[in-house]
């Protein structure tokens, strides 16, 4: 087997460990690995991980977080860091917090409200101090999206975002169909994009991470009949409320709008 080349892509700025999560739960281990990874890094004389909230709004998932990485590394502790309004990007008792901290943890969430907040932000150039001075940096999902040059509106506002840029042209997306997204699939459909190999690297995760990343939502999917390219599958519609906490899952198709509002207006209120 020929050995893969390895991905490099140019960065903006100095950094000691930048970690890009696609996805995953660490509540059932399936970000273990990275998560031990993460800790260890770390610089000895700063045991302080540093959460920002701000893509999903959720201060639950900083505390749930810290009791994991509390269990992988007891020295660890971690601080939820509220950023999630712009006047909380400058605030210096936030900026202070990430200075400070070993590990700078993004949560997943809504790439829009992320950007909103943070991009251009004195949060934003904190950020970047604190990976300059050897802060290990990670985000997750949507947040992990943002690094690149460019990502996806997940509003459906606009065609794309500007992101964070951290990774020169760059865009950090995730692929569902790795069966068909071959290396020699991939480097052809960038051919044919006009893409710059020198810029623009397409890849694709692995088929258990998109199938695992899938059923949390109920949804399947499968090659049709018809053509092993065209993928038949189902439709799954999660209602999440404003703390970004899954509510409920509406399969297939057979919902009214109005279920849809009774869905939205019975979701618990965002904490206070």
């Amino acid at each position: 087997m020929r050995a893969m080349k390895p991905l490099h892509v140019e960065l903006a700025g100095e950094l000691s460990l930048l970690v890009l999560i696609g996805g995953g739960e660490f509540s059932f281990g399936e970000t273990r690995e990275i998560d031990e990874l993460l800790l260890r890094s770390m610089p000895a004389d700063r045991r302080t991980a540093a959460f920002l909230p701000t893509a999903s709004g959720s201060a639950e998932y900083a505390a749930h977080l810290g009791k994991y990485f509390s269990e992988i590394d007891p020295s660890v502790q971690t601080v939820n860091v509220p950023v999630y309004r712009n006047r909380d990007a400058r605030r210096g008792k936030n900026l202070n917090a990430l200075l400070s901290a070993g590990l700078i943890y993004l949560g997943g969430g809504v790439t829009n409200q992320l950007l909103a907040t943070l991009r251009e932000s004195s949060a934003d150039m904190t950020l970047r101090e604190a990976a300059a001075n050897g802060a290990v940096i990670a985000a997750i999902g949507a947040a992990a999206a943002c690094f690149g040059s460019q990502t996806r509106d997940m509003r459906g506002t606009a065609p794309s975002l500007p992101a964070f840029g951290w990774l020169k042209e760059t865009v950090v997306e995730t692929g569902f169909d790795p069966a068909n997204d071959t290396a020699a699939v991939l480097k052809t459909h960038a051919k044919t994009l006009g893409a710059d190999p020198a810029v623009w690297h397409f890849v694709t995760p692995s088929t258990g991470d998109i199938k695992g990343f899938a059923a949390k939502f109920g949804v399947t999917s499968e090659p049709s009949d018809e053509s092993p390219g065209i993928l038949t599958h189902n439709l799954s519609t999660a209602v999440i409320n404003a703390d970004g906490t899954l509510v409920k899952i509406r399969p297939g198709n057979m919902w009214t709008p109005a279920d849809l509002i009774a869905d939205l207006k019975a979701a618990p209120a965002p904490a206070q």
